[in-house]
């Protein structure tokens, strides 16, 4: 794990005006936070922006390893975001979040505007690196991975229907949506048309 914390950075997307033709996709909500990728080792988490700044202290309601997650070593992908009271991402907590500075003040911040993260991906598990393998196999073991309940960890769902998908973000003002091929492999700190 200390190995993949010095090296992984996240997966790139391409940006598109369509939806891509093809049935070999699914579809996410393109969550409006701050990417990181989760280091969980043996009982312990580190949170790495996606410009590989280390951003744990700043949220100290995502290190609760035991009720959040089963597994003993993993390396996951996700979006942080703080909530509206209707549950639609607000970019300005986060940030807000982010920047903050002093104990006493991160955690108040965590009680008055708690931040949850949206996971989406997972590049490693118990031992074996997972990125080769195709996105909906990992995504089955992401899900698997996340303790239901109490958790700020959620699991970012997705469906293989991108117009009806695509239809709500814009109806609710979403940032937007993700395309992602089935069977694509992550490719850390490179853009794909796999997403």
């Amino acid at each position: 794990i200390n190995y993949l914390q010095n090296t992984a950075s996240p997966m790139l997307a391409d940006t598109a005006t369509a939806l891509p033709r093809g049935d070999d996709h699914v579809y996410e909500v393109k969550w409006d936070g701050i990417r990181a990728l989760f280091f969980i080792d043996e009982g312990n988490i580190k949170i790495i922006s996606r410009n590989q700044r280390d951003i744990t202290q700043q949220f100290p309601e995502l290190c609760n390893i035991d009720k959040s997650f089963n597994v003993t070593c993993a390396v996951f992908d996700g979006e942080i975001v703080c909530l509206d009271e209707h549950g639609k991402p607000e970019f300005k907590k986060v940030i807000t979040r982010l920047m903050s500075t002093g104990a006493a003040t991160i955690e108040k911040l965590s009680r008055t505007k708690p931040a949850f993260c949206y996971l989406f991906d997972c590049l490693y598990l118990d031992g074996r690196a997972l990125v080769n393998e195709p996105l909906l196999k990992r995504k089955t073991w992401l899900h698997d991975a996340i303790k239901i309940g109490e958790s700020p960890y959620r699991f970012s769902e997705h469906i293989e229907d991108g117009k009806l998908l695509l239809e709500a973000a814009e109806a609710h003002a979403l940032e937007g949506i993700m395309a992602k091929k089935m069977d694509g492999k992550y490719l850390p700190g490179k853009r794909s048309d796999a997403w």
